[in-house]
């Protein structure tokens, strides 16, 4: 009996996950992970809009590859945003589904710094797809 229904339950809540996979999409596209080498940039995925806090994600970066230990790392941004050409700094305002995962999949690092956030989808898409994730306390 108790076996029984510990099976209907876990097979419930099984279905439950897949059906939720399809209906949101999701994490469809990012939801198998491939181990790939991890390359030399940053990912900053974020909305423009000052709650996402990019001036402070820009400003750390820059003295972050101040040194010459980390001098050839980049840092991707994704979403619209309109800033002066930076060494270092790439935008990619418009990016498809299966591009971003991998940038998910061969980044250092998605981070994150939002100064209010109700929930982080990056930050979920991120560690579906084994990218460490650096937030700040701010």
């Amino acid at each position: 009996m108790i076996k029984e229904d510990i099976e209907n339950y876990l097979d419930h809540q099984i279905r439950s996950i897949n059906e939720l996979k399809k209906e949101t999409g999701i994490i469809e596209e990012i939801y198998n992970v491939l181990k790939k080498a991890r390359n030399k940039y940053f990912l900053f995925v974020a909305m423009n809009h000052p709650i996402k806090n990019l001036k402070f994600i820009l400003k750390i970066f820059k003295k972050f590859i101040s040194f010459d230990a980390y001098k050839d790392y980049q840092l991707y941004l994704v979403g619209s945003y309109s800033l002066p050409e930076e060494k270092n700094v790439k935008v990619f305002r418009t990016i498809s589904r299966k591009n971003l995962k991998l940038l998910y999949q061969e980044a250092t690092a998605l981070l994150t710094s939002s100064h209010y956030e109700s929930f982080n989808f990056p930050v979920l898409e991120a560690l579906s797809q084994n990218c460490q994730v650096i937030a700040s306390s701010n």
